[in-house]
């Protein structure tokens, strides 16, 4: 009787129990930090180094982890979690401080400590620091892959930094360091997402895109990281009802449904008498009227100093049009700028400048183009060279030795290329093909119009 008394009185401890535990009165815990040290605390300077150390404990919950986050300017800019085990430990931590964005000289630098334990409860205790911001020099250096624009500090913001003016890309891909050796360089920007921060030589560039701008200068802001475009931006342009977009070239693209003798309306081209292409408009008392066959072109206007539009049906064959590639023409407008240029069918890059003309119909089996040849003597790739194709490709070419007359600015040679005579001089040509006798006699005429 006495061993069943004492069963019931243990199995009504043990229920008792647990209802308190269901009740929710387990003990709780909260971790301690204490015996901290961060060295230094005075005289720091973006970069250097921090070591911190603490002592972390919880008498009844084991401890999980150590959690170290440093802020500036309300931004975090470095953390770390440290792993703590049993109930007490010490931790040691040692980093640099990051050298960042709106970091301001003498400015907080707010250490905040979090220790943790496995329940999720936690213990926090936040130091101030402040920070000096690293002496740079007067010369920074944008490096890209083949070349390096310097960069120097504005007598007006010593955080601004600016190249000289000129003309630039609108593209720019690559670091900015305090040296041109990015190995050696003390404080090297880099790319991180979509911000700028300090990085190394190894860490992936800086990319800066917008064709909307016509790029004069570049600036980079040592306060807030951030690389810029100075210049204009490129006006909008529309043709009749379809807007051309800008492309990664700078230039504005479009496809654009015409039809022969309608008047175009032209938004965003000033000076719209030196941009129009003779060969697919007329421009009669400020009025723009499509004279080629109708259809849908690929338009390519160039602005700034260029001002010309390019037209062209890509999938268009002879007879319906003519194509024409070589060495020494350019657009008209291409007169001061003839770098580059050279036979193919690419589209027209920065710096490689193809020189390929969509010749449209003019008449039945007669066509026409509007170029600026050259005769440099000396140079082949200056001096006015140049083949017919059916297509925008290198089949089936026309061969200048099937011709019955040619004027006498231009001969025939035995690679059957067009090729400028003595009596070519540098200029504006139109260029016009009748090819309605045949074989044999076929016509070209280059007339210069300027």
């Amino acid at each position: 009787m006495k061993i069943f008394k004492y069963a019931c009185i243990a199995g009504l401890v043990m229920v008792a129990l647990a209802a308190c535990e269901d009740d929710g009165t387990k003990t709780t815990s909260q971790p301690a930090i204490s015996n901290l040290s961060i060295i230094p605390t005075t005289g720091l300077t973006y970069g250097d180094s921090i070591a911190v150390s603490a002592t972390v404990s919880d008498e009844v919950t084991p401890l999980s982890t150590f959690d170290i986050q440093v802020i500036v300017a309300d931004v975090e800019i470095y953390k770390q979690s440290i792993r703590t085990k049993g109930n007490n430990a010490n931790v040691t931590a040692k980093f640099k401080l990051p050298f960042a964005a709106n970091a301001e000289d003498n400015g907080e630098v707010t250490v905040k400590l979090q220790s943790i334990n496995i329940d999720g409860f936690s213990t926090s205790q936040t130091e101030t620091l402040h920070a000096a911001r690293p002496i740079l020099g007067d010369t920074l250096y944008l490096v890209t892959s083949n070349e390096t624009i310097k960069l120097a500090k504005s007598p007006d913001n010593p955080f601004l930094y600016l190249s000289p003016s000129g003309s630039y890309p609108n593209e720019i891909v690559g670091k900015i360091a305090t040296s041109e050796n990015l190995m050696a360089a003390e404080w090297v920007w880099v790319s991180s997402g979509n911000t700028i921060v300090i990085g190394s030589h190894t860490d992936s560039d800086i990319r800066l895109s917008d064709p909307s701008y016509s790029v004069e200068q570049l600036s980079f802001n040592t306060m807030t990281f951030e690389l810029k475009f100075i210049g204009e931006m490129l006006p909008s342009v529309k043709f009749n009802t379809t807007t051309l977009l800008i492309g990664e070239d700078g230039r504005f693209h479009g496809e654009v449904e015409f039809t022969k003798g309608e008047v175009v309306t032209v938004e965003g081209i000033t000076n719209l008498a030196a941009a129009y292409n003779p060969d697919f408009f007329d421009f009669k008392d400020g009025v723009l009227t499509f004279k080629a066959p109708s259809g849908k072109y690929q338009v390519v206007y160039w602005a700034g100093t260029i001002n010309y539009m390019w037209l062209r049906q890509d999938n268009a064959v002879y007879p319906d049009a003519l194509w024409l590639t070589g060495a020494g023409i350019a657009m008209p407008t291409f007169i001061n700028d003839v770098t580059n240029i050279w036979w193919g069918w690419d589209d027209w890059g920065v710096t490689t400048r193809q020189a390929y003309f969509f010749c449209p119909k003019v008449g039945e089996n007669k066509y026409q183009t509007t170029v600026y040849m050259m005769n440099t003597e000396g140079s082949w790739w200056l001096q006015a060279e140049f083949k017919l194709f059916p297509s925008k490709s290198w089949d089936n070419e026309f061969s200048s030795m099937d011709w019955g007359y040619i004027s006498n600015n231009l001969t025939s040679n035995t690679n059957g290329n067009f090729v400028h005579t003595t009596e070519l001089t540098e200029g504006l040509y139109r260029i016009t093909i009748d090819m309605s006798g045949g074989k044999g006699n076929y016509f070209l005429i280059a007339q210069k119009i300027n």
